[in-house]
């Protein structure tokens, strides 16, 4: 579940939870993705990578409403 907080009209702050099931392999990373809902591309665009369950995202257009999604990485590959 991602939650997005400190919201200002170019950024907000999301957190997210470390997966229930990793693998077997420790969690590397976490990669942050946002889709704008209003007049973007309509495609997945990276907004940084964390190794912290929270993370910025800035660049954001006033008003818009974005869908945010976080996947978790590990040295076997990314999580879907």
């Amino acid at each position: 579940m991602v939650q997005v907080s400190d919201k200002t009209p170019n950024s907000c702050i999301v957190t997210y939870q470390k997966p229930v099931n990793d693998g077997g392999t420790p969690i590397i990373s976490y990669d942050i993705e946002c889709m704008c809902l209003d007049g973007g591309s309509g495609k997945w665009e990276s907004k940084g990578v964390s190794t912290t369950l929270e993370h910025e995202i800035n660049g954001l257009q006033p008003g818009s409403t974005i869908l945010v999604r976080v996947s978790a990485s590990n040295k076997v590959g990314k999580s879907e």
